[in-house]
C-alpha cells in the first residue's frame, strides 16, 4: 500500500524485496495521520522529549476544560485557598475566586480526565474544612486546544462590595 507515492512501514520495496521502515529518521516518506498518532502515543508513553516526538504529542493530547460555582458556607472558609491547593496537587490548573452573591466560581483545565473528575468530586462533597457545601453547579465542560492558565490562582477578592485583585 502506498502514500503519495512512498511506501509504508511493512510495505516490501519492489526493487530490493526489503521492508522499509518508517521511523522518524526516514524522511522520504510523509507520515499518515494515522501513523503521526501512534508515534505520538509511543512518544509520550516512552516519555521521548525529542522535537518530533514532542510535536506529535502536543498536536493530539486532549485538554478538557469545566467552570464551577459552589453554593453553601463558602467564603470566609479558605475555600479558595483549599481549591487552588486541591487543584495544584491534581496537576490542574485554573483559577478561583469569591462572588458578591457568596458563591465561590471558578475554571478547571487539565488533560486528564479521571483528575478533572477527582477534582469535580472534591468541589461537591469536600471543599474546605470549614465549609459547608450545599450545590456544585457545572457548566460549559467541554475539549479545549490548549491551557488558558499555567497554574491554580486566586483571582480577585471581593471586600465592602468592590472587586479588588490580588497581590502578585
Amino acid at each position: 500500500m502506498s502514500f503519495s507515492g512512498a511506501r509504508i512501514s511493512g510495505s516490501s520495496s519492489p526493487s530490493s524485496g526489503k521492508s522499509q521502515q518508517g521511523s522518524f529518521g526516514n524522511k522520504s516518506a510523509p507520515m499518515s495521520i494515522a501513523a503521526r498518532r501512534r508515534s505520538a502515543e509511543a512518544a509520550i508513553i516512552a516519555g521521548f522529549s525529542g522535537s518530533l516526538g514532542k510535536q506529535n504529542a502536543d498536536v493530539f493530547r486532549r485538554m478538557y476544560s469545566f467552570k464551577f460555582e459552589v453554593f453553601g458556607k463558602v467564603q470566609g472558609t479558605t475555600f479558595r485557598k483549599h481549591t487552588q491547593q486541591r487543584g495544584t496537587e491534581l496537576g490542574l490548573v485554573g483559577f478561583v475566586k469569591n462572588n458578591p452573591s457568596g458563591t465561590v466560581e471558578g475554571e478547571v483545565q487539565g488533560g486528564d480526565q479521571e483528575k478533572l473528575a477527582e477534582m469535580e468530586r472534591w468541589l461537591r462533597t469536600t471543599g474546605s474544612p470549614q465549609s459547608k457545601i450545599e450545590r456544585l453547579d457545572i457548566r460549559d465542560r467541554r475539549t479545549i486546544d490548549g491551557l488558558t492558565y499555567s497554574g491554580f490562582e486566586i483571582v480577585g477578592v471581593w471586600r465592602a462590595g468592590r472587586r479588588t485583585s490580588l497581590p502578585g
